[in-house]
This record gives structure tokens, C-alpha cells and sequence, in this order.
């Protein structure tokens, strides 16, 4: 039994050791003495490889405007963009186009656009509002309406 009793201290005293490495003031003493990590950036694996320009992906902002077939033949025939009414509200508008007056489908109508340089690198839809503009009512009339009740 007395060779049992002094495993059983030493065990106890390994416990002891565990029990104040995992004391949370310990824990902060140890957190205060330990610097913090420094952020590593990772660099990509692979060495950079020779592309050709062609086979380039094109940044979003060299990438050209988008505009729809109809709208490039008339360019391409030379024909005036002159009261002629535009579905196409995805397309951007061209300097070809600047001086036309145009109709831009808005969902239910065409509304008449005029196009300027200002409206250049644009969309045609930007300019044909799909939505009634409603004003709001103003407020201290309908409150006199109901103090005259």
C-alpha cells in the first residue's frame, strides 16, 4: 500500500500541474508574454507563365460596350438612330447616336429621348423610367382636412 500511496502523489502531483497550466489567470499571464502571429501572405504556387495577348482575360473595365445587333447594323449601314424606337435598354449608347430623338421602351410605352453627349457610355434604359413618379401627398393639408371634421 505504501507503494500505492506514492503513485497515487505523484499522480496528483502531475494533476496539479495540469490544473494550474489550464488556470484562466494563468492563461492570460501566458497570452501576455506570447507575441502574436504575424500574417503570412501566400505568394501563388505556380511560377507565372507567358501568355500570349490574345489569350489574356480582359479586366471589366477595358471589356467593350454592349450593344444589341439591330442597333450595330444600323451603324454599320449608316443609317440615322432618328425616331426610331428602341427595345433595348441593356445597350450603351454610342457616339454614332448622339442628335438622334429615339423612343426607349420603358415596359408599357416609348418614351422620347433625346440623346446628347452627356448621355454617351450610358444605358438606354437609364433614361425611360419604368415606374409613375408619385409625390408624396403633403402631410399638414390632411391633417387640416381632419380638424375641420
Amino acid at each position: 500500500m505504501a507503494g500505492s500511496s506514492s503513485r497515487m502523489i505523484a499522480h496528483l502531483g502531475g494533476l496539479n500541474a495540469r490544473l494550474q497550466t489550464l488556470n484562466p489567470f494563468n492563461l492570460f499571464r501566458r497570452s501576455l508574454s506570447v507575441e502574436p502571429k504575424k500574417p503570412i501572405f501566400f505568394q501563388s504556387q505556380n511560377p507565372p507563365v507567358n501568355v500570349d495577348k490574345e489569350e489574356r482575360q480582359i479586366p471589366q473595365s477595358v471589356k467593350e460596350p454592349f450593344v444589341d445587333a439591330f442597333l450595330m447594323k444600323m451603324i454599320r449601314k449608316g443609317e440615322k438612330l432618328n425616331n426610331k424606337k428602341i427595345w433595348s435598354r441593356r445597350s450603351t449608347i454610342l457616339p454614332e447616336f448622339v442628335g438622334a430623338n429615339v423612343g426607349i421602351y420603358n415596359g408599357k410605352t416609348h418614351v422620347k429621348c433625346k440623346i446628347t453627349e452627356g448621355k454617351v457610355g450610358h444605358k438606354f434604359g437609364e433614361f425611360a423610367f419604368t415606374r409613375k413618379r408619385r409625390p408624396q401627398k403633403d402631410q399638414s393639408a390632411s391633417v387640416k382636412k381632419k380638424a375641420k371634421k
